[in-house]
């Protein structure tokens, strides 16, 4: 596999794109979701939660839920971070922006297939892109220098791509594949589940860490005020 993936986020989604500086790219399950869910309900009933919710039970997943929506198009993703407005999208400053478009690159060195449309991705974080909320250096210098927690000369981080379209259509026979199939198509939807597991969560972990397969342009809409340095982001730092 060689191919490029995107994905459109914008400053106070609950993802935290902002924080992609430092700690990464962040699924929803940081906001409290369970850890074990995927594990106790299965990939497929969960990506279909996922894509399309109908009832309550599949709302509230999808709010806490474990995966990151991507898309083969630009365009498509483009369309989510600026809300329709893609055609306002200006390049910002560092720190100044309000939107996002994460650039993900696989190929052969990094990618294995583990079964009919699910692939493996496994890899080295790169503490050297840690970078500050704010042009604080010494704050994502100190960071630069701790060692990862999870990855060393044995271990890997390690997570999901899912082609979801044809996951789906070979599995059509199950009830809420066809509504989850139509939203697939429409935004040409792949997935990306991380799996690092910790042992004190009994799950899989919220975070894919600063790495080199993955990338971001910053922007805000012509129409919007440019922001000032003073209403970035001064928070803590997320492991």
């Amino acid at each position: 596999m060689n191919k490029k993936f995107y994905r459109g986020d914008r400053r106070g989604n609950e993802t935290q794109p902002e924080m992609h500086y430092s700690s990464g790219l962040i699924t929803k399950l940081i906001q409290g979701g369970n850890p074990k869910y995927i594990n106790q309900n299965g990939l497929l009933k969960t990506i279909c939660m996922h894509i399309h919710q109908e009832d309550e039970i599949e709302k509230s997943f999808y709010r806490k839920s474990h995966y990151l929506s991507i898309s083969e198009s630009i365009d498509v993703a483009k369309f989510y971070l600026a809300g329709g407005k893609d055609d306002e999208l200006v390049l910002t400053p560092k720190y100044l922006e309000s939107k996002y478009l994460f650039i993900f690159d696989f190929n052969d060195e990094n990618v294995t297939q583990i079964s009919d449309y699910i692939y493996r991705i496994e890899y080295r974080c790169n503490r050297n892109l840690i970078e500050g909320h704010s042009p604080d250096t010494l704050a994502f210098s100190l960071l630069q220098n701790e060692p990862c927690q999870f990855c060393n000369k044995e271990n890997y981080h390690s997570l999901l791509l899912i082609n979801v379209v044809d996951l789906l259509k070979s599995n059509i026979h199950y009830e809420k594949s066809e509504n989850a199939l139509l939203n697939a198509q429409r935004d040409k939807e792949w997935l990306l589940l991380p799996t690092d597991y910790y042992s004190k969560l009994y799950g899989f972990s919220a975070i894919i860490p600063r790495a080199d397969f993955w990338s971001a342009n910053i922007y805000r809409l012509k129409t919007e005020r440019e922001r000032v340095l003073e209403e970035t982001f001064t928070g803590t730092w997320i492991y």
